[in-house]
């Protein structure tokens, strides 16, 4: 390449390295979107809020108070930018109104899940009362059960049958009046029954005590909790030296005392 080539290429691009310079000048002179504007605002109010006030402020110290005797503000009043169009104080009405009603759900929230608990409470309560009041009535019956079979026992040498069962019910008769849960309910003759002398009949067959007190009518028979008849019961089994929950009979007292871990299941 000549020399006149190169200098007609260096003055061509100089002239087009003058040309883009003229056109970013231009650019950059000419108004900017509103974008733009808005984003740089923004940028230059944080980078301000962001520097700390100097010390070359006068009359500001930092970490001090204002004032003569420093006893002034020691921080800045915070700003609060509005950028809303809303009037003046409406920000201010809206989030009190979030911040109530978040409040209040809290709150309701709260006053559930103490619902629910106490729910919870009172059905474990009653499921627990329950279960406990079906095992003392199981136990009950069970402990009846052996007393009947204790009096049988004594009374081997009666061949007859009912004789037997009628002697056992009057030696327990005072052992069951304190024991209602055991008394038969009230009972109800349908008078529609075809085979009514077989109901008379049946309803006779019931040995004393039981036929008294299956006529007490259910609203007149006492009210003993069941606990203290199973205690009763337990006690009337202990004095014929029988442990319901062990089983077994014990040849005396001594004995039992010895090979008894106690008179509750617990202990058991």
């Amino acid at each position: 390449m000549s020399d006149e080539e190169k200098d007609e290429l260096d003055a061509l691009l100089d002239q087009y390295t003058a040309e883009a310079a003229a056109q970013t000048k231009k650019v950059l002179a000419g108004p900017r979107k509103k974008g733009y504007q808005v984003q740089g605002q923004k940028r230059a109010r944080e980078e301000a809020l962001a520097t700390p006030i100097g010390s070359e402020n006068k009359g500001y110290q930092e970490g001090q108070g204002i004032g003569a005797s420093a006893k002034g503000m020691a921080q800045p009043i915070e700003l609060n930018l509005k950028t809303g169009r809303g009037g003046l104080g409406v920000e201010e009405a809206k989030k009190k109104q979030r911040e109530q009603a978040a409040e209040e759900e809290n709150h309701a929230r709260l006053q559930r899940a103490a619902s629910v608990l106490e729910d919870q409470k009172k059905y474990s309560e009653r499921a627990k009362s329950d279960y406990e009041l079906r095992r003392c009535l199981q136990q009950l019956e069970l402990g009846w059960k052996s007393s009947q079979q204790l009096e049988r026992n004594r009374l081997l040498g009666v061949e007859d049958q009912r004789q037997v069962e009628e002697m056992v019910i009057a030696r327990l008769a005072q052992l069951v009046e304190s024991l209602p849960a055991l008394w038969p309910e009230e009972e109800i003759v349908d008078e529609t029954a075809e085979d009514t002398e077989t109901m008379g009949k049946e309803a006779c067959s019931i040995p004393d005590p039981l036929a008294r007190l299956k006529a007490m009518p259910l609203e007149e028979r006492p009210s003993i909790p069941i606990q203290t008849q199973l205690s009763t019961m337990i006690r009337h089994l202990r004095q014929n030296l029988y442990c319901m929950y062990c089983g077994c009979t014990f040849h005396d007292v001594h004995d039992m005392a010895s090979s008894c871990p106690g008179e509750t299941e617990e202990e058991h």
